[in-house]
């Protein structure tokens, strides 16, 4: 029974951590970052790279395969055009406590034999263009 347990942790971890690659990886190439607070768990940012305009990070709920809801960390570029980056995503937060420099706080959680695991991961990310 544990190892189910254990499994859903390194799945969710294995998740989280591949999500937040993906997030930082391009967020290094950002400039002009505006950061949205949407309420006490998440923030929304919004970023432009050499390439692209208008990029943004954010979380959202939705229920894609109608077997109940899962939160999911959303890419959106072109505006209207999304990419699910992770899911099982329960609080998404940023900050840029000083310039050139982004905190992204990335929380993730689900339920594995009624025990809720969580896993949460901070990164700072310094922006090259900004």
């Amino acid at each position: 029974m544990s190892w189910y347990v254990d499994m859903g942790f390194v799945d969710l971890q294995q998740q989280s951590r591949l999500a937040m690659d993906r997030m930082i990886r391009e967020l290094r190439e950002g400039s002009n970052v505006t950061i949205t607070v949407v309420n006490s768990t998440d923030d929304r940012v919004r970023f432009n790279t050499l390439n692209a305009t208008g990029i943004q990070f954010y979380r959202d709920t939705a229920d894609a395969n109608g077997d109940g809801f899962r939160t999911q960390l959303i890419r959106e570029f072109p505006s209207g055009t999304t990419k699910i980056m992770g899911t099982d995503i329960t609080a998404l937060k940023f900050s840029q406590p000083v310039n050139k420099t982004i905190v992204v706080n990335v929380t993730a959680s689900k339920s594995a034999l009624l025990r809720t695991l969580s896993f949460n991961l901070i990164e700072k990310v310094r922006l090259r263009n900004e």
